[in-house]
């Protein structure tokens, strides 16, 4: 499938240069749509080429994010030309992310992507999609995830309230 990107290829300015990877995932709210970059995160990189940063309007439900064609490829400078706001932050580090606050900029996200991306695929690896699945476990297979999350939550010195926060981002019916 050819999207047709709402800047073109011949009107792009180079408007960031990084010695390291510049490819990146956007979804297509921002860079079919023209959106603004509501929500960024880096993290861990799938390639060489990849820098790790993904970019959402911020506004995407998880049945579109669910759709591989909804996202696309890019480079960081194909991102920056859309949304310059982006620029101060490409340097961050992996686990970084930014969020749109309600005054339009965009700030900094506490919320540790890393290690909810690690309690996620603890969760998955149990086959638990929501808290039904997680409450109906044996309690042996229950303290084996609870101790594999507390190993995250001890790595990135999380708290038991941010580890809960983190639950119930990953469990919408928590």
């Amino acid at each position: 499938m050819n999207k047709k990107c709402c800047i073109k290829p011949e009107d792009l300015k180079d408007l960031f240069q990084t010695d390291g990877p510049e490819g990146c995932i956007a979804s297509d709210r921002i860079m079919v749509e023209g959106r603004k970059v509501g929500y960024m995160y880096r993290e861990h990189a799938d390639r060489k080429e990849d820098s790790g940063w993904r970019f959402t309007a911020g506004d995407e439900d998880e049945e579109y994010m669910s759709n591989a064609e909804n996202a696309g490829v890019y480079t960081l400078n194909a991102v920056a030309n859309i949304d310059t706001d982006i620029i101060p932050f490409l340097n961050s580090p992996v686990g970084s992310g930014f969020l749109r606050d309600e005054n339009g900029q965009l700030v900094k996200d506490d919320f540790n992507i890393i290690a909810r991306q690690e309690i996620d695929e603890i969760l998955y690896e149990h086959n638990i999609a929501d808290s039904k699945d997680y409450e109906s476990r044996d309690p042996e297979e229950l303290a084996e995830i609870y101790e594999n999350i507390k190993v995250v939550q001890e790595n990135y010195d999380l708290s038991d309230n941010e580890v809960e926060e983190m639950l119930k981002s990953i469990f919408s019916d928590y």
